[in-house]
């Protein structure tokens, strides 16, 4: 089942964002473009697109490590050697 979830929108609506909390994450993947993708051992998965004027999606990590899709779709990242 997909679900279309609009922040902006309706909060009574995010309701199935809650069946995500506490799972375990299996793969990840955030492109260059600000867009994120995540798949969850129990077979659900979400993508969060990037905002033209917000902040879209924040993801702290080990050692320092920072990714921010920031406004306009790009991607930030901190304390992790890029090089």
């Amino acid at each position: 089942m997909i679900h279309r979830l609009d922040p902006a929108g309706d909060p009574s609506l995010l309701g199935p964002a809650l069946s995500i909390t506490r799972s375990s994450i299996t793969a990840g993947f955030a492109d260059d473009r600000g867009n994120l993708y995540v798949d969850f051992a129990d077979g659900s998965a979400i993508e969060i697109s990037a905002d033209g004027l917000y902040e879209a999606w924040t993801i702290n990590g080990p050692e320092g490590l920072l990714l921010v899709s920031c406004p306009g779709g790009s991607l930030a990242i901190w304390g992790l050697d890029t090089q």
